[in-house]
């Protein structure tokens, strides 16, 4: 990129970024807070907010497994994991606001007591869950979808439970990969679904059903990844696959993604500020995949000249971001 910005715009830039950094700087330090309890004051203080428990608890799929005894299959356990009492964790989707690109919504909260919530994990390591961060994310694409819906991503199942559940969803078919998972599910989740001759549970890699299966589906949710950094790979390559169908397509923290793309973005326009001229030396060599993505997009956009502060933030916007995100190749 070349920047022929006034000196006024070149300061408001530098303070936006700055302003955005912070806002990433405290995301870490929440993170790194969350195996620790602090004093309610504390939380409060610094913008955490004390969430109810009984907004998920009474979650009628949450109500369903009160009562699950743990139980292994292969690598995989199926048993309950804890929010310890006064520990900061993110609650819902942390995601960029279209009308401030250098703004982040960091929503933290904390229970006033140890929380527990059902969980799958491997080797110690907790794969899928339904804690409050999966209700929160989950909500508006299950809102969203009728007809005949296509999930790729089994988990808990507590997707399928919600759209099996709406008189306006006539099928689901669930793809997974991972035959303990579904073996898990089986025994001892699905018999809770009140509505499971809705649902059917195919055992195959995602991209392989994609491309053998010529069936319509009027919506598609996806699921295949644990966090943003994994799942942009992923969620790239399913939106190569799925733009071209006919269904109404949602991914599992879509804003979350986008915004790990965005401050990568935001990353290049500092870098490219301050280096006054427009160079590909800094770009060549990757360590890491944040790494990937600043290099892809500062070819993406090479030759580019900003030359405003609508300029800016339109190449910071949702749209833009999203188009370049489809364009990565990780």
């Amino acid at each position: 990129m070349i920047f022929e910005l006034s000196e006024r715009e070149r300061s408001a830039l530098e303070k936006n970024l700055a302003r955005l950094e912070r806002a990433v700087s405290r995301d870490e330090r929440l993170n790194s807070a969350s195996l620790n309890s602090f004093g309610e004051d504390f939380l409060k203080a610094r913008g955490i907010r004390r969430l109810d428990p009984s907004r998920y608890e009474s979650d009628p799929y949450f109500r369903s497994l009160m009562g699950l005894r743990g139980k292994k299959k292969g690598k995989s356990r199926l048993g309950w994991e804890k929010i310890g009492a006064r520990h900061p964790f993110l609650y819902a989707e942390e995601r960029s606001d279209d009308n401030d690109p250098f703004k982040v919504e960091q929503p933290y909260g904390y229970f006033a007591e140890d929380f527990l919530f059902p969980a799958i994990s491997k080797e110690g390591t907790v794969w899928m869950s339904l804690c409050p961060h999966e209700i929160e994310t989950m909500a508006f694409a299950a809102s969203a979808l009728s007809g005949r819906i296509l999930v790729l991503g089994l988990g808990l199942g507590y997707f399928p439970y919600l759209l099996s559940r709406k008189e306006s969803v006539t099928e689901v078919v669930v793809v997974d990969s991972d035959p303990e998972i579904i073996e898990l599910f089986e025994e001892e989740l699905f018999p809770r679904f009140e509505r499971k001759e809705k649902v059917t549970i195919v055992n195959s890699d995602a991209f392989a059903y994609l491309s053998r299966s010529r069936r319509k589906f009027d919506g598609v949710f996806a699921d295949l990844w644990h966090n943003q950094e994994d799942g942009l790979p992923l969620y790239v390559r399913l939106r190569n696959a799925l733009d071209k169908r006919e269904a109404k397509c949602f991914y599992w923290i879509e804003g979350t993604i986008l915004l790990y793309v965005r401050l990568g973005m935001a990353i290049l326009i500092g870098e490219e500020l301050r280096f006054g001229k427009e160079s590909d030396l800094p770009y060549g060599f990757a360590e890491t995949q944040s790494d990937r993505v600043i290099n892809q997009l500062h070819f993406l956009l090479k030759g580019t000249v900003i030359n405003s502060e609508r300029q800016i933030d339109d190449l910071l916007s949702d749209a833009s971001i999203s188009r370049l995100a489809a364009k990565l190749k990780l």
